[in-house]
């Protein structure tokens, strides 16, 4: 009786056992992969656990192609503008969406905690890596293991906290990983001090207009503009990579921005040069009037030598792919006029912002560019628009800096424009004898169809000339150096 009492005893604990094991197996079941054994309280093994199951990320980029760029709250030009971008700027990718007139928009991830909308034609999106692998040693090689009570363990279930580069944090049953990398120590120990000069000293602007830029550097974002003699408060300086020195300024009450150091000098010392120096000989080609039945063998010509120029455009119907494909490779669309048209244009300062406002809207509807970069019909110095209005272009020259236009002129022209198709060779020989010895060259071509079929001809002589002459082509941009006449 004694041994069969016993024996029950055995059996009942048998099935308890089994019960007790069963409900411990559906709880982990409930959280942990099949194969997913007590084995894993291993730093190694928890951390390939933690990889395996952690968020996607992307791991396409939208690389920015021309400045500035808009970023818009959905995907079409209606949707209201909240951010600009510059030219080269990186973001993730999250999508994409046609509008209704078949544009493509790239959906991106503007910061931390915002996304946003950009057209295709100004952001280039890159190839999926194989990233993968990547993201799972990296995380594995930063992820560290502690074990936890079974109250800790419940708590760690419960967190929504996601996966991110600074904290991961994943509920592993008998073991809650949690790992901080030295990133968040480091930044907060390369907090940027300010100098006790920079207390007490202003920065006075000596360009005109100068970008405020989020950073000490040109890739940094424009958050807005400013005049020659402005005054703000220095709060820092800093070199970018290339040696360029950048003052840090209060912007305004609540914001702090940077702006080029050759374009400002501290109060009390010597004002400092307006141009930025180059580092090397620049040659900036530039093409006016188009686009044209041109465009596109220019385009393949400066492809061919991974040459990068400019094209101060007028108002041309039927050339929508002519404007997008200036864009789509990679160069500055500018503006030049809508009409083109003298008497219109200078009849008054409101007549010629009114051209310059159809031009710009146009180019923007087309392309997205909102082009701040101008070239005035005739160039600054010309004397034609004094018998519509005399003395307009010393208004004019002043009002377009005001409302955040960069105007460029020229100091080697090619005197294409002197004449239907100028022998090839006479255009070398111009752009040769104008050149000279100068360090920073700005060339004047066009771009006009059927009358400059000798420009297209010898803008290969043109290049391989300057190249052999030492010069790297850019394409102007909002920091680029200003040439003008009468400066």
């Amino acid at each position: 009786m004694k041994a069969k009492t016993t024996m029950k005893k055995i059996l009942c604990g048998a099935v308890a056992l089994a019960a007790a094991v069963s409900l411990s197996a559906c709880v982990m079941a409930a959280d942990q992969p099949k194969d997913f054994t007590l084995r894993t309280s291993s730093a190694s093994a928890a951390a390939e656990y933690v990889v395996a199951n952690a968020p996607a990320v992307s791991s396409r980029k939208v690389i920015i192609k021309a400045s500035p760029a808009k970023i818009r709250s959905g995907p079409g030009k209606t949707y209201s503008v909240i951010a600009k971008t510059s030219k080269g700027k990186s973001f993730t990718y999250l999508g994409s969406k046609k509008d209704k007139k078949g544009n493509v928009w790239y959906k991106i991830q503007y910061t931390s905690s915002k996304t946003g909308w950009i057209i295709s034609l100004l952001g280039r999106l890159t190839n999926p890596a194989a990233t993968a692998k990547t993201t799972a040693k990296t995380t594995a090689a930063t992820t560290t293991t502690t074990t936890t009570t079974a109250t800790n363990a419940t708590s760690a279930a419960e967190s929504s906290s996601p996966v991110t580069s600074t904290t991961t944090r994943q509920n592993v049953g008998v073991s809650s990983v949690a790992s901080t990398t030295a990133t968040a120590t480091s930044a907060s120990k390369t907090t940027a001090t300010t100098t006790a000069a920079a207390k007490t000293k202003n920065i006075i602007i000596s360009g005109n207009p100068v970008n405020i830029r989020s950073g000490a550097g040109k890739n940094y974002a424009k958050i807005g503009s400013t005049s020659k003699g402005k005054k703000f408060k220095l709060l820092d300086t800093k070199k970018d990579s290339s040696g360029t020195v950048w003052y840090k300024i209060q912007y305004t009450s609540s914001q702090t921005g940077w702006v080029m150091g050759t374009l400002a000098y501290i109060e009390g010392q010597a004002p400092k040069s307006t141009t930025k120096k180059s580092s090397g000989k620049v040659a900036y080609l530039t093409f006016d009037d188009g686009p044209s039945v041109n465009t596109m063998k220019i385009l393949d010509i400066l492809d061919r030598y991974n040459v990068k120029a400019t094209f101060f455009v007028i108002y041309h119907g039927g050339m929508t792919k002519q404007y997008k494909a200036i864009v789509s490779r990679g160069h500055t669309l500018a503006l030049h006029s809508y009409t083109h048209d003298y008497s219109k244009i200078y009849k008054s300062e409101k007549a010629y912002f009114a051209d310059l406002k159809k031009i710009h809207d146009y180019v923007e509807d087309v392309t997205g560019v909102d082009s701040r970069i101008i070239r005035f019909p005739g160039g600054s110095s010309n004397t034609v628009s004094n018998k519509y209005n005399k003395g307009i272009m010393k208004t004019l020259k002043k009002s377009v800096a005001k409302k955040g236009y960069y105007y460029h002129d020229w100091n080697v022209d090619s005197t294409d424009a002197a004449g239907r198709n100028r022998k090839a060779s006479l255009l070398l020989k111009n752009v040769k004898s104008g050149t000279g010895k100068k360090k920073v060259i700005n060339v004047l071509m066009h771009d006009t169809g059927k009358s400059k079929m000798t420009t297209v001809e010898a803008l290969p002589s043109i290049i391989e000339y300057l190249k052999k002459q030492g010069y790297s082509f850019e394409a102007i941009t909002e920091d680029s150096t200003l040439i003008q006449h009468g400066r």
